[in-house]
C-alpha cells in the first residue's frame, strides 16, 4: 500500500511516465484514426495526465507531512531560531536523559556558536506506524565555525508523534556525526 501511496500521491514518476509513454502510443495509434476522433483521445489522455498531477498538488500525505515537520526543524536550525525549534519538539521529548527544555538548551549551545547553512539530505528514509513515525536521515551541510567552513555529514534517527500541533520530535538519536559513529547526545558534548 505504501508503493502505490507513494506513486499516486509522493512521486512524479507516474504522471511523467504516463504522459510520455501514452504520447507516444497515442503518436501510433493516432495515425490511423480519423483526426476528430484523434483529438478526443488526446484530450483524454491529456485530462487523465493533469488529473493525476493535480492530485498529487492536491493531497498530502502523512508521509509528505512529516518531511514539511523535518524541513522546518533544519530552518529552525539554519535560522538559530529557538523558539521554531522548541515548537517542533512533542511535550513529551526525552533523548539521552534530557527533556524538552534541557535539549533546547542543550542545542542553543552548540547552534548560536557555529552557522550552518541549509542541508541536503541524501538519505531520508520515512516510515509511519499510526500515529509515530521514524526517520532514518543523512544530511550533508557546511558548517562555519570562527570563519572556517567545513563541509559536514552527519546521520541521526528521529522518532516523531502525531498530535494537535501536528507532527512533533519525540526523541533525537545521533548515529554519525563527522565521519564518526555516535551513539549518544551526550558524545557531542565538547
Amino acid at each position: 500500500m505504501d508503493t502505490l501511496s507513494w506513486l499516486l500521491f509522493e512521486s512524479i514518476a507516474l504522471p511523467a511516465t504516463l504522459a510520455g509513454v501514452g504520447s507516444i502510443v497515442l503518436l501510433f495509434i493516432g495515425q490511423r484514426m480519423e483526426p476528430r476522433r484523434r483529438g478526443k483521445m488526446w484530450l483524454i489522455w491529456m485530462c487523465i495526465v493533469v488529473g493525476l498531477f493535480m492530485m498529487q498538488k492536491l493531497v498530502t500525505t502523512d508521509r509528505e507531512r512529516v518531511r514539511m515537520s523535518l524541513d522546518t526543524l533544519a530552518r529552525a536550525v539554519t535560522d538559530k531560531d529557538m523558539n521554531r525549534f522548541a515548537a517542533q519538539l512533542a511535550p513529551e521529548f526525552s533523548s539521552d536523559g534530557m527533556d524538552k527544555k534541557a535539549f533546547v538548551e542543550f542545542a542553543r549551545g552548540r547552534i548560536n556558536d557555529v552557522t550552518i547553512d541549509p542541508p541536503t539530505f541524501t538519505r531520508c528514509d520515512i516510515a509511519i506506524e499510526g500515529d509515530t513515525a521514524t526517520i532514518e536521515l543523512t544530511a550533508r551541510n557546511l558548517v562555519q565555525y570562527q570563519g572556517f567552513g567545513v563541509p559536514w555529514a552527519s546521520q541521526w534517527t528521529i522518532h516523531w508523534k502525531r498530535g494537535p500541533e501536528g507532527w512533533q520530535v519525540t526523541q533525537i538519536i545521533p548515529r554519525g556525526w563527522g565521519g564518526h559513529e555516535i551513539r549518544s547526545l551526550q558524545d557531542l558534548h565538547p
